[in-house]
């Protein structure tokens, strides 16, 4: 939106903005700034900390259960929820958050592509943005001709980085000389909304309808990041409400965290969302939205924060079946491998793997845990070969119990077939003093 270092770029958003209430101050905070985080941040009004990457926690089975957030509400309020996006739902447990917040209805791209008339015209990501508003728009007028209140939310990637993706029916020139994907891209992401806008609010009932853009966090190493890094970044925000066409500017600076909680009134209602504060509500001061923002303030609350994951309390059973590959610890389900940090009082908190590109293996991680931290690893053999050096397992095992103390000692217990421990079973393990492997018992998983 710079007139001066994009001259032309937005032009269609400008109008919309003209036409609603734009927030033009909303930063970026601590475990925020990716998408996963962004949608954390705007529906549940915190920041999404986890025990290792912050995309890994797609093995959970739910996804931050204890931060009610927006979705939740609506729902509760009679809401019928949609989500639309055309990347995978599987990707770093996104299907999971939406599932555990209460959306009634999620399609990504393995629910969309077969439905596409061109199967080819996909981008290594997923769907082009113009397909995504296609169907986006099909379940627009069902839903408003079913007569209850809803909301439907959209995941657009066109500007995904590092050079964007261009949706095939922009109209829009190239930006420039056209040498700058992800320019390109922007340029024909702001035609493509604008259309979207526009023709579901000419649809019937669309002057009913709210609409809210908003970025999930600030563009990642692009194209174009040599002229972002030049300027004071910030996130976009704007609600449009047809009924009343404001055009206002909101300059206050707050946060994705409180983008959930400011769209509250628009539809209604009013309050809290953990963090959120309402960005138009005078009685919140400055000084609470700074406090907020800081990400020492945010680091401080992060065991707080990670509770909400609502870990299980390990008290009779940790079992494995390596048919489903999947752990269980009392009655609650996780798939393998799953690192199991275990306190004395049976509290645990869970680590899963991401990308080994990207992100330490298990072994590692529990290596790297605080000196004494009892643990237990469910893991190939292969993947936990320093933890393993003193102590083989036989190589017809495919996976490998490892329980131990962090600096200290560890047990390997060969799993070939489904077994079962008691927490006396376990609590022996992990106070054993060799390095020695021991046999499994041979007890069928529950």
């Amino acid at each position: 939106f710079d007139k001066q270092r994009f001259p032309g770029l937005i032009t269609h958003l400008r109008t919309l903005e003209r036409e609603g209430t734009s927030f033009t101050n909303i930063h970026t905070v601590e475990g925020t700034g990716f998408t996963m985080g962004g949608l954390v941040a705007s529906l549940c009004g915190v920041p999404l900390f986890t025990p290792a990457h912050a995309n890994s926690m797609s093995g959970m089975d739910a996804f931050l259960p204890g931060a009610i957030g927006l979705s939740d509400l609506l729902h509760d309020q009679g809401y019928y929820l949609s989500f639309f996006g055309g990347a995978s739902l599987d990707f770093a447990g996104k299907r999971k958050f939406l599932t555990t917040h209460r959306f009634d209805e999620t399609a990504g791209f393995q629910e969309l592509h077969g439905r596409t008339q061109d199967r080819t015209y996909i981008n290594n990501w997923g769907l082009f943005d113009d397909t995504l508003f296609d169907f986006a728009f099909e379940r627009v007028t069902q839903l408003a001709n079913e007569k209850r209140p809803f909301g439907l939310f959209l995941l657009t990637l066109d500007t995904h980085h590092p050079h964007g993706h261009r949706s095939k029916s922009a109209t829009a020139s190239l930006y420039g000389d056209g040498a700058n994907p992800m320019l390109n891209a922007i340029k024909a992401s702001d035609e493509l909304i604008h259309r979207f806008v526009r023709r579901i609010w000419a649809s019937p009932g669309g002057e009913d309808l709210v609409v809210i853009i908003a970025s999930d966090h600030l563009a990642m190493e692009n194209s174009a990041s040599d002229l972002l890094k030049q300027a004071d970044r910030r996130n976009l925000f704007l609600i449009l409400d047809p009924r009343n066409p404001t055009g206002k500017r909101v300059d206050r600076e707050g946060s994705t965290l409180d983008v959930g909680v400011t769209v509250l009134p628009t539809l209604g209602f009013k309050g809290r969302i953990n963090l959120g504060r309402d960005l138009r509500d005078p009685a919140t001061p400055e000084s609470e939205l700074a406090h907020i923002r800081k990400t020492e303030t945010l680091l401080a609350w992060r065991p707080e924060i990670i509770r909400l994951w609502d870990f299980p309390h390990f008290t009779n059973v940790f079992s494995f079946d390596p048919r489903s590959a999947s752990v269980k610890i009392d009655h609650r389900q996780f798939p393998a491998p799953v690192l199991v940090e275990l306190a004395a009082d049976g509290r645990t908190t869970l680590r899963f793997q991401f990308d080994a590109l990207y992100d330490l293996h298990l072994a590692e991680q529990a290596v790297k845990l605080a000196a004494g931290t009892r643990y237990l690893l469910v893991a190939k053999p292969e993947d936990a070969p320093g933890l393993l050096q003193a102590d083989p397992v036989p190589v017809e095992a495919p996976w490998v119990l490892i329980a131990g103390r962090a600096g200290q000692n560890h047990t390997a217990v060969p799993l070939a077939n489904a077994v079962t421990f008691s927490k006396s079973e376990v609590d022996a393990l992990l106070s054993r003093t060799g390095a020695a492997p021991v046999k499994a018992r041979g007890v069928p998983a529950q």
